[in-house]
């Protein structure tokens, strides 16, 4: 068995054990440059840190943040950008920030925005394009159905009032024909 046995194997890989588990650990030091390394093996003289452990301490020794005195800090964020782009002129061509249409929209997205920090829901439940798309898509239907609808319906009412007309015009005629025919109604001679 060319020289090596079974025995020898495993006796290595004994002795390297404790190599391959320190080099799972993810190191991060900072270099001569200033700049923020990572590897698994810090240079030799410098000391290096488990990756994300000093994240980690931060967190749990950090005071807890007011959620009420954050939100109010969004939603003057949100009123004064707000205020800022309804101030900005818009129009069309190269001296304007914004085009009305997508000024508009951009309030729209603020507006949703705030909606959501106020809410305390998703903005993604206030903003969904289909749903907006799909209602404007409806109300164009809407109106046009409604105006086929009020077409057919004035057409349907020249139609009836020319049969009132062609009716009362029968009816005038009848009559002046049973004023002059009198003797011949049905059942007069019998």
């Amino acid at each position: 068995m060319n020289g090596i046995t079974f025995r020898q194997v495993f006796m290595l890989l004994i002795l390297l054990a404790p190599g391959f588990a320190t080099a799972a650990t993810l190191y991060q030091w900072t270099d001569g440059s200033g700049e923020t390394r990572f590897g698994y093996r810090p240079p030799q003289g410098v000391v290096g840190v488990v990756a994300g452990e000093k994240e980690r301490q931060q967190q749990t020794a950090a005071n807890p943040v007011n959620c009420r005195e954050l939100q109010q800090e969004h939603l003057r964020l949100v009123d004064q950008e707000i205020a800022r782009v309804k101030d900005l002129q818009a129009g069309f061509g190269p001296h304007f920030d914004f085009t009305p249409e997508a000024k508009q929209r951009f309030i729209n997205d603020l507006l949703i925005l705030r909606t959501a920090l106020v809410t305390g829901r998703p903005s993604a439940e206030f903003a969904k394009p289909d749903n907006r798309r799909q209602l404007t898509d409806l109300k164009q239907k809407y109106q046009k159905d409604k105006t086929q609808l009020v077409d057919e319906l004035q057409t349907q009412a020249v139609e009836i009032q020319q049969q009132r007309k062609e009716l009362e015009r029968e009816r005038l005629q009848n009559e002046f024909y049973m004023q002059r025919f009198w003797l011949l109604r049905p059942g007069f001679l019998y």
